[in-house]
């Protein structure tokens, strides 16, 4: 009983990991591959946990141990990147919807003094308290209306460059700023989860937008994906741009497996650290990006 229990969980981990690399090649729509790419590194790391014991027969294990070993390498080499600070500082933060009391997160954003903030989730109480709140720190405010959680919101203590822009594909705010270093356009972020949501028809329908962005891009979101996923390369290759190191783990599926799905861009990327949830499901993130 115990070795087909044993067999069961390594068939499985084996599928879920290869999923994660195959869906695009495998005649599945790639977005079923970015769903069990987000769980590539518990999936390889449980699976060579599995299959180390059964080294006395390699032939049957070794096969399963290269993927195991493919997976754990591809998910880490994120995280050996050193970010290096730049002069402009963003906080990016998923507010949660059901935040009742954002109090605490103004508290942060008033002692880390960001010069852009990205939101997601933003309710129309959450509005109303943070435009009384910041609003003569962050006299820059925009907001773009996404899903019944809440919509994407920027605030920036420098002056608009134009006005703010609503893709009709939802889930971004963009607002062009004028920085001391020059002009930029902020960008808040918020994609739905991967398949069976419907985060690749958003994404294909947002990517013409953030192609269409001429001046340097700085974003802030929650991309609902980790690192090594496709969804986080298309958007850094469209915006020119890289994320700001080290990839820092924002969430927790099922409050127990920590996953990085919050990430921040810049065109030479940044450094980054993470902040408390203070009453959200995500961590914020405090990123120091380079133009």
């Amino acid at each position: 009983m115990l070795r087909l229990l044993w067999a069961v969980l390594v068939l499985g981990l084996i599928a879920v990991t290869a999923l994660g690399f195959l869906g695009p090649w495998s005649g599945l729509n790639p977005a079923i591959g970015d769903a069990f790419a987000v769980v590539r590194l518990p999936a390889s790391a449980a699976l060579a946990l599995l299959l180390l014991p059964a080294l006395r027969r390699p032939w049957l294990v070794l096969p399963g141990l290269s993927l195991a070993a493919l997976g754990l390498v591809s998910a880490l080499v994120p995280y050996s990147k050193i970010g290096v600070p730049g002069p402009v500082v963003l906080y990016q933060k998923n507010l949660s919807f059901r935040l009742t009391d954002p109090s605490a997160l103004i508290a942060d954003i008033r002692a880390t003094a960001p010069d852009i903030i990205t939101l997601q989730e933003v309710t129309d109480p959450h509005r109303r308290a943070l435009l009384t709140a910041l609003a003569a720190d962050y006299p820059t405010q925009a907001f773009c209306p996404f899903a019944a959680v809440g919509g994407t919101a920027i605030f920036a203590r420098w002056p608009a460059a134009g006005p703010a822009f609503c893709p009709a594909s939802s889930g971004a705010t963009f607002q062009p700023l004028t920085l001391p270093q020059g002009r930029v356009t902020a960008v808040s972020l918020h994609l739905h989860w991967p398949w069976p949501y419907g985060q690749a028809p958003q994404l294909a329908a947002l990517l013409p937008d953030l192609a269409a962005l001429k001046t340097p891009v700085l974003l802030g979101g929650d991309f609902n994906m980790v690192p090594w996923g496709r969804p986080v390369t298309a958007v850094m290759q469209t915006t020119r741009s890289e994320r700001a190191a080290p990839p820092i783990a924002s969430f927790h599926i099922e409050g127990l497996v920590p996953i990085a799905i919050d990430h921040v861009l810049a065109p030479a990327g940044g450094q980054i650290e993470r902040r408390a949830k203070l009453g959200s499901d995500h961590h914020g993130l405090l990123a120091r990006l380079g133009l």
